[in-house]
């Protein structure tokens, strides 16, 4: 049983209870590093994350296989994998959010409707 109010679980972490991030700094692990540690740091932040990255290659490898009529049917399970992990997050995602927008509703009607007329607006918008 939590102390608190399930819609606050998002905003409120205890140490160790919530989700952990780390960024992955090769130099601090290797004495023969080839990288460039600041250019490697540029471009998981300002271009593609190493997930990113990979899907594109992924997506290139499994495209040329189909061209030569190649089969990769590792390459394939585990995109396959993938998209149902993503797909799952993407429900998981969207069922707390409705439960948040809900849980906004009951507490607070009036910011409840400020903020679906603001979205409503940015739909019209685009």
């Amino acid at each position: 049983m939590s102390f608190m109010p399930s819609f606050m679980t998002n905003i409120l972490r205890m140490p160790l209870a919530g989700d952990v991030s780390t960024d992955i700094e090769s130099r601090l692990y290797s004495h023969d590093y080839k990288g460039v540690p600041e250019i490697e740091g540029a471009v998981l932040k300002e271009v593609a994350g190493y997930g990113k990255q990979l899907g594109w290659m992924t997506e290139a490898l499994l495209a040329l296989a189909e061209a030569q009529n190649m089969k990769l049917p590792k390459l394939e399970a585990m995109n396959d994998q993938v998209k149902e992990v993503k797909e799952r997050i993407g429900r998981d995602r969207k069922a707390e959010a409705e439960a948040a927008i809900a849980a906004l509703k009951a507490a607070d009607p009036k910011v409840w409707a400020t903020l679906m007329r603001a979205e409503v607006e940015k739909i019209d918008a685009e």
